[in-house]
């Protein structure tokens, strides 16, 4: 629950443009409406993507019962299955997750292992995704980065905060409203942001 929007992300070079759409992480057991928002925006991203990336963390273990098996086996787009947290593990363990994951998935059609805190394979996943996306206009002016706006950002790093800060549930029941945002400089002609914003949480 890190994610909690479908967020996008604007990759443009000198010959390509390619848009992310990143989506939450997809909730096994849905108690509440968010949580089966948040999986309908998974579902969905399967049936508008041109290419679908499916990111697993090297360090936790393997679900039989894992909802994402059925949901990526019905995906008509190509699968690449992202190893990520290289850096945190030992060279075998991403040879076992990533034959796990392909005896299961029959569609998926490649695996790549990065770090991404790293950057460490990043840039071969980044020619991959290229040999995978198809030919077309450009949809974005070059300098633009995200279809969110800046408070959007700021509540994320507010919320981000939290989760540094807090532990048990906290973090994941609690909500951030931007009031104010103004920006102005300070005496040296420094930018400076002045912010507002409101913390809710689910109970006392």
């Amino acid at each position: 629950q890190t994610t909690r929007h479908r967020i996008m992300g604007i990759l443009t070079g000198e010959n390509f443009q390619a848009v992310f759409s990143d989506t939450p992480g997809f909730v096994k057991n849905p108690n509440y409406a968010m949580h089966r928002a948040m999986n309908s925006m998974v579902v969905g991203t399967l049936e508008d993507a041109d290419l679908l990336l499916f990111v697993v963390d090297l360090t936790e273990e393997m679900d039989p019962d894992d909802p994402m098996l059925s949901i990526l086996k019905r995906a008509e787009s190509p699968v690449i299955l992202v190893l990520n947290k290289t850096d945190k593990v030992a060279p075998q363990r991403a040879t076992d997750v990533g034959n796990w994951w392909t005896r299961r998935v029959e569609n998926i059609t490649q695996t790549c292992t990065i770090s991404a805190l790293k950057g460490e394979g990043t840039d071969s996943l980044r020619q991959v995704i290229l040999q995978y996306l198809p030919e077309g206009p450009a949809y974005f002016p070059p300098d633009q980065l995200t279809d969110r706006i800046e408070r959007f950002f700021v509540s994320e790093i507010i919320r981000e905060k939290i989760f540094l800060l807090y532990t048990d549930e906290v973090p994941y029941s609690c909500e951030v409203s931007i009031e104010e945002f103004k920006e102005s400089t300070t005496k040296t002609g420094e930018p400076l942001a002045r912010i507002r914003a409101n913390i809710f949480v689910l109970r006392e």
